[in-house]
């Protein structure tokens, strides 16, 4: 896929709104330092139709975990090129000592359903204020990121006998920034659907044909969120 449309999403996004976002003005407003906490995504990607699928954990379907492994990258990348913050390396996170405080594995049907990102990440919630203050103050960070994805294949053009013929990429993002106090600044959700159709026969896919739309996806979700934080900074401000 050509990635030269890239270079323009942050003009075309800006004023693109979230599908669902809580801020906080005064806590968001005083946010310079933002530290990725965790990655966290559903299992596979299921065909549109998958009816006759009786396990996530067929082979012949992209998992979470390799999405995230290869996705994650593009999407930090795309956050360090933020004007209005600095996105904290993901190895001062990962090699914080109060960091090995939350769970390096999911556990009963969060299990089941979802999956971390695999390299050290550990599972963080947004409700967990104390322990996210302790890594944050470790590493003189503000804010901690914490994103739950979900990715998914929308149904695309269909044969002469309404046989699937491609499906879309789709993912959808929740992102909380959470502030050393523990207190939640932001609650963002963003919906991302791509346009690129990706090739589907006999109900299956290849992984490997598919897997690069995730990887700009991720990157288009990064923009989103950069441009929702900075917007919202920028509103603080106005009020303040």
């Amino acid at each position: 896929m050509k990635r030269a449309w890239l270079l323009v999403l942050p003009f075309l996004l800006t004023a693109c709104p979230a599908l669902h976002m809580r801020v906080d003005n005064e806590r968001i407003a005083k946010i310079r330092t933002v530290a990725p906490f965790t990655f966290r995504s559903n299992r596979a990607v299921l065909p549109p139709v998958s009816s006759e699928l009786s396990s996530t954990s067929d082979p012949w379907l992209l998992a979470g975990d390799a999405v995230l492994r290869s996705g994650i990258p593009g999407f930090v990348k795309a956050l360090e090129n933020a004007e209005r913050f600095k996105l904290v390396e993901p190895d001062r996170v990962l090699h914080a000592k109060s960091y090995a405080a939350f769970p390096a594995a999911l556990s009963g049907m969060e299990a089941t359903n979802s999956l971390l990102a695999p390299g050290g990440w550990r599972h963080v919630m947004a409700n967990e204020a104390e322990p996210i203050a302790n890594v944050l103050e470790e590493i003189d960070a503000d804010a901690a990121l914490i994103t739950y994805w979900r990715f998914s294949l929308d149904m695309g053009a269909t044969g002469p006998v309404g046989a699937m013929e491609t499906a879309t990429a789709h993912a959808h993002l929740r992102a909380w920034l959470v502030g050393r106090d523990g207190a939640i600044a932001m609650d963002d959700e963003i919906d991302t659907p791509s346009q690129e159709p990706l090739p589907i026969r006999n109900g299956r896919y290849d992984r490997a044909e598919i897997a690069p739309a995730f990887d700009d996806i991720m990157i288009t979700c990064a923009v989103r969120l950069a441009a929702d934080i900075s917007n919202a900074q920028s509103r603080a401000k106005e009020k303040g």
